[in-house]
C-alpha cells in the first residue's frame, strides 16, 4: 500500500506540464499525442492502484467495527465504534484528495488529447 504523498509524488513525476497542445504542427501534435497516450495509461494505472487501496483501507476498518459485535457493553461498543469511523475517516480524507487530484487531471489530460488531436488533422495548419 502506497502512501498519498507517493501517489502525488507518482503524478508530478509523470511530467505532465512538459506536452505542449497549441503552435505545434502535425508531426509535433502526433509526438505529443503519443507522449499523453502513454501518461494517460500511467494515470490510469495509478487511479487502479489507488482505488485499491481505498479499497483495502475501508475493508480494514470495516473489519474493525465487524470485531466489535462481539463486545457485549452497548455503550462502548457504540463510542468504540465511533472512534473507528472517525479514524477510518482521517486515514481516508489524504487519500480521497489524491483521487479527486487524479480525477482533475484526467479531465485536463482528455482535453489536451482532443486539442492535439484537432492540431493533427490535415487542413489545421
Amino acid at each position: 500500500m502506497k502512501t498519498p504523498i507517493q501517489y502525488k509524488n507518482q503524478l508530478t513525476e509523470l511530467g505532465i506540464d512538459q506536452i505542449k497542445t497549441d503552435g505545434e504542427s502535425q508531426a509535433e501534435a502526433e509526438n505529443s499525442l503519443s507522449q499523453l497516450a502513454e501518461i494517460l495509461q500511467h494515470v490510469k494505472d495509478i487511479e487502479t492502484s489507488l482505488n485499491m487501496d481505498i479499497h483495502a483501507l475501508r475493508s480494514q476498518f470495516q473489519g474493525r467495527i465487524g470485531a466489535l459485535s462481539i463486545n457485549q457493553h452497548h455503550k462502548s461498543r457504540v463510542e468504540e465504534e465511533q472512534r473507528v469511523v472517525e479514524e477510518r475517516d482521517t486515514k481516508l480524507a489524504p487519500y480521497e484528495e489524491v483521487k479527486s487530484q487524479l480525477q482533475t487531471l484526467l479531465a485536463e489530460l482528455e482535453e489536451k488529447k482532443a486539442n492535439l488531436e484537432k492540431l493533427k488533422t490535415p487542413g489545421n495548419n
